[in-house]
C-alpha cells in the first residue's frame, strides 16, 4: 500500500508509537483541535471517507475541529492496536451524539455508535499518515443527512 505524508521517514521505537497512540485517545477526549493536530507531521496527510484527501496540519486541524463541532461528546475508546515498523492500526469505537452542523444537517440529536480502524504511518514522533475506516455511509443515515428511499421494511 502506497500512502502519503512526510516525506522523511524515520522509525520509531515500538514503545513510542504506542505512547502516540495512546496520547491521540487522550487528547480526542479534550476535544482541541490544535492539540489534536499537533500530533500530525506538518506535511501530514489524513485520508477519510469523509473528507478525503486533507494534507498539513492547518487542514487537518480544521477537519478535527468540524467533527467536534458536529459531535460536542463524541469519543474514540482505544480497543487494540497493532504495530509493525513504522506502521500501526488502533481498534476504535467512536461514540456520540450529533448536535452541530454536519453535511447539511443542522442537529438531528442522534447518537453514533460505529467501530472503526485507522492505519497509521509515524514519522518523527508524529503521525505522517492517519486513514480511518469506518461505515460512513451508516453514519449519514444515523444521523439522517442522508435517507434510505424504498428500504425493505420501510414504508
Amino acid at each position: 500500500m502506497e500512502t502519503e505524508g512526510a516525506g522523511r521517514c524515520v522509525v520509531m521505537e515500538r514503545r513510542a508509537i504506542a505512547d502516540l497512540i495512546l496520547q491521540y485517545e487522550a487528547v480526542f477526549a479534550s476535544h482541541n483541535p490544535k492539540a489534536q493536530a499537533a500530533l500530525h507531521a506538518e506535511d501530514g496527510v489524513w485520508i477519510s471517507p469523509a473528507a478525503g484527501k486533507v494534507v498539513g496540519r492547518a487542514a487537518i486541524e480544521r477537519n478535527y475541529r468540524y467533527w467536534f463541532e458536529a459531535f460536542p461528546d463524541l469519543t474514540l475508546d482505544l480497543e487494540e492496536m497493532l504495530i509493525d515498523g513504522d506502521w500501526a492500526t488502533g481498534f476504535w469505537r467512536m461514540r456520540g451524539r450529533q448536535e452541530g452542523p454536519f453535511f447539511g444537517l443542522e442537529s438531528s440529536g442522534r447518537r453514533i455508535d460505529e467501530r472503526m480502524a485507522i492505519l497509521y504511518r509515524m514519522s518523527d514522533g508524529a503521525f505522517a499518515h492517519l486513514q480511518p475506516f469506518y461505515d460512513f455511509s451508516g453514519v449519514l443515515i444515523k444521523t439522517g443527512a442522508l435517507k434510505i428511499v424504498g428500504a425493505p421494511g420501510k414504508k
